[in-house]
């Protein structure tokens, strides 16, 4: 089963609900694949976060920002995070 939370709220109801019930989660990010596929085991439920793609906070003057899970790095990089080099 592939869940797609909006909210950090929705991700916490999910991770509750699959707690109790003693369900496996997986979460997916981007989707890069940089660390690996998406293996959720029999029964299991992955946690498709593409739709939380927000930057939330930028701050250029120590690279430190604040994003939710679906952030690709493209977006971060639109968004000025990573530095040029």
């Amino acid at each position: 089963m592939v869940v797609m939370p909006r909210s950090v709220e929705q991700v916490s109801a999910i991770i509750k609900l699959c707690n109790e019930s003693r369900v496996p989660v997986v979460p997916f990010g981007a989707g890069s694949g940089l660390e690996g596929g998406v293996n959720a085991v029999a029964g299991g439920v992955c946690f498709d976060m593409m739709q939380m793609n927000e930057v939330v906070e930028v701050n250029t003057e120590d690279f430190d920002c604040v994003v939710k899970a679906g952030v690709t790095l493209d977006e971060m990089e639109r968004a000025h995070i990573t530095p040029t080099v």
